[in-house]
């Protein structure tokens, strides 16, 4: 766990907030920074030559947020700033990496469409 950043919501802590009534409006009113994006968003900033391009995109946070994006926000910012600081020091970022590779030898997007064909989709896989 050392080695990696992790940050948002558990499986388990998704499912409790849909059963309490999730409110992505709460995370724009409770965060400063995500206020400012999603206020870009809405006012055109990335995009003047084609205004409400994002807006599907802001109302679809705002108002549904199927995958907790907003309540995952401020945590993805705290991880990405640890994040920043361990590739400053070369020594700590060159043992994290130098770890995770060593430890994804589980690691294979072949594998992994075979499992989602066999356990997701249950579909038989094509093999030329």
């Amino acid at each position: 766990d050392e080695n990696i950043f992790i940050f948002g919501l558990t499986a388990e802590e998704i499912m409790q907030k849909r059963a309490e009534g999730y409110s992505p409006v709460f995370y724009y009113e409770d965060s400063r920074r995500l206020r400012e994006v999603i206020d870009m968003l809405k006012s055109n900033f990335f995009n003047k030559s084609e205004p409400g391009i994002f807006e599907p995109i802001v109302n679809e946070l705002m108002y549904r947020d199927y995958y907790f994006v907003m309540a995952d926000f401020e945590p993805y910012v705290k991880a990405q700033h640890e994040a920043e600081e361990a590739y400053i020091k070369t020594d700590i970022w060159s043992r994290k990496s130098i770890i995770n590779v060593a430890r994804m030898e589980k690691f294979s997007s072949d594998r992994a469409i075979r499992e989602y064909a066999r356990d997701i989709w249950d579909i038989e896989t094509f093999n030329v």
